[in-house]
């Protein structure tokens, strides 16, 4: 036997709900009609208030149903004393459905969530719904203009780049926890004397080089390359960067298609 599980916040994303229950049979778009999106119940390990949803006549909740098996609806059931399923009816492009939700068994006075668990909940939701839709919703549960409270930034002296394609590799985008995009990027370091991997693959990409200098091979092209040059590469071209100077090669790197089309940025990071 199965149910659908609908979820409307961290758990929008079948792998954030994998690493509680496992892995679901299948995940879609719903809706739960006549409630809205809130934030209540301050819990610290989240810094502040956690979503949930109460009734608003006229109003949707925006979220993704799961298929779960009996023993994962246990699960569910069981993973807070605090929380509790209750069944309620979503709306799908196929019609209404059954569905449980968690929702916690008292619900306090509003209380704002920290910016990290708002983008938890926005990056779930992005793999489903436009992200302009997305900021509405959370907008108007959020009661305020903006979607966060405090500046969102990726700051250099916290950042932890790791050895990739024979560089230091710092990924930038998808950015972790706060949104799926449909590219990708990231800030390579390439030391002297050092190359890149020699690589191709089918997304289209573009390379700026932000400083240094060095030399590019693209399939059988070389040709020296310096800060502020701009390099595209089409797909399944052979590339590789090679620092031919005494200081480090610094080159930013966006790409985006593929066979997985715009949903690659759903890919673990």
């Amino acid at each position: 036997m199965s149910s659908w599980f609908f979820s409307y916040g961290t758990s929008a994303d079948p792998s954030h709900v994998a690493t509680e229950i496992g892995p679901v049979a299948e995940s879609i778009p719903a809706t739960i009609p006549d409630h809205r999106l809130t934030f209540a119940n301050y819990r610290a390990e989240w810094g502040g208030g956690t979503s949930c949803i109460v009734p608003a006549p006229g109003l949707d909740v925006i979220g993704v149903m799961h298929k779960v098996s009996d023993d994962q609806v246990a699960l569910l059931s069981n993973a807070d004393p605090t929380y509790a399923l209750v069944d309620k009816t979503a709306r799908t492009a196929a019609g209404t459905v059954d569905v449980k939700v968690l929702l916690p068994i008292t619900i306090g006075e509003f209380a704002a969530p920290a910016d990290s668990y708002v983008g938890k909940v926005r990056s779930g939701l992005s793999a489903y719904y436009p992200i302009d839709r997305i900021d509405a919703h959370l907008k108007q549960a959020l009661q305020r203009d903006a979607l966060f409270d405090s500046m969102v930034a990726q700051w250099v002296n916290e950042s932890a780049p790791q050895r990739e394609y024979n560089t230091l590799f710092r990924r930038l985008l998808p950015w972790r926890g706060m949104v799926r995009t449909p590219w990708g990027g990231a800030w390579a370091t390439i030391d002297p004397g050092d190359a890149s991997e020699l690589y191709k693959h089918d997304e289209e990409e573009i390379a700026i080089v932000v400083a240094g200098e060095g030399e590019l091979r693209v399939d059988s092209n070389t040709r020296p390359i310096r800060k502020g040059d701009v390099v595209y590469f089409e797909p399944y071209c052979e590339h590789v960067v090679t620092n031919t100077s005494s200081e480090a090669l610094e080159v930013l790197f966006f790409w985006w298609g593929g066979r997985d089309g715009t949903m690659w940025a759903g890919r673990p990071i």
